[in-house]
């Protein structure tokens, strides 16, 4: 390898590197815009049952209104980012070239943690359990015969995850750029 090509793959490592360092960072801010995206989804969501199913409140009492809040609240102070290493590229070492839509498998998850209102919606009778698709959430049967809900309408990104994931995907464009670069 003549000394050139030495010095422009040293430079190219060191900016995959910097490119590297600046997608974990993107990655933590997207991880913490999805998290609040979530829990203000769940708030909004659950405000917006309670006040246009009157068939469902009217027959609640304190005890159930106030139990509803409790869960909602509940489930949305259990709301975490995601910290499985498999859903980003820049953490797959070994899975350089093997690039997944980080972006689909993100929103996967997105409608498992809002599905989790679907249990409290259902067991307060504001949409039905054994209905497959009831007001977006899906129910199903899970492996342990648990019944499972998930969100299955679209999902209106907010204008910071959307950002957040444009800029995660510019980082990655460039990063393989300089990988391929490096071969």
């Amino acid at each position: 390898m003549n000394i050139v090509k030495q010095k422009r793959n040293i430079a190219n490592e060191e900016l995959l590197n910097k490119a590297i360092v600046k997608l974990e960072n993107i990655s933590l801010k997207l991880n913490e815009d999805l998290t609040k995206f979530i829990k203000k989804w769940i708030e909004e969501t659950a405000n917006y049952f309670f006040s246009s199913y009157p068939s469902a409140t009217k027959n609640m009492s304190k005890e159930d209104v106030s139990k509803f809040w409790s869960e909602v609240n509940s489930l949305v102070e259990s709301i975490e980012a995601f910290e499985d290493d498999s859903i980003w590229w820049h953490k797959n070492q070994e899975k350089r070239y093997d690039y997944k839509n980080y972006e689909k498998l993100i929103e996967e998850k997105v409608r498992d943690q809002i599905g989790g209102l679907g249990y409290i919606l259902a067991a307060f009778s504001f949409i039905e359990r054994d209905k497959f698709d009831s007001e977006g959430f899906n129910c199903f049967r899970g492996g342990d015969n648990d019944y499972r809900f998930r969100y299955n309408y679209e999902i209106h990104w907010s204008r910071d995850v959307k950002i957040g994931f444009d800029h995660y995907n510019n980082y990655y464009k460039y990063a393989i750029e300089l990988i391929k670069e490096l071969k």
